[in-house]
């Protein structure tokens, strides 16, 4: 079992009125802070939990479309299957089924993480 300590000064808090692009760009620069494990299926449910915090339905939207985009550049039926079980299919376990989705999400959202993918 790996175990990752992270200085106070490094950790930031998530608040209700972030944007999705906001709460992306924190958890993803370090998601074993912030999800337990770097797992596409932790970060999955914790978007969806955020979603559902949310009152305006934006991030809904938003993410709705990314799954759409994940869809098409994988030749997927986006309706058919979320972004998250498209990823996972092409990808061989939850680490680097993570890496992909921080990627693919730098991509679509531009939201730069600077988190080192391993």
């Amino acid at each position: 079992m790996k175990i990752v300590v992270f200085e106070v000064k490094y950790i930031l808090l998530l608040e209700w009125h972030m944007t999705l692009e906001q709460m992306l760009h924190i958890v993803l620069e370090r998601p074993e802070l912030y999800l337990g494990e770097r797992s596409l299926s932790r970060f999955a449910s914790f978007v969806l939990g955020w979603q559902f915090s949310q009152v305006d339905t934006n991030a809904f939207n938003k993410m709705q479309a990314f799954g759409n985009w994940v869809g098409n550049k994988y030749g997927q039926e986006p309706s058919a299957h979320g972004w998250e079980a498209i990823i996972r299919f092409y990808s061989p376990n939850e680490v680097e089924a993570m890496d992909t989705a921080i990627s693919l999400l730098n991509e679509f959202f531009n939201i730069d993480v600077c988190e080192s993918i391993n």
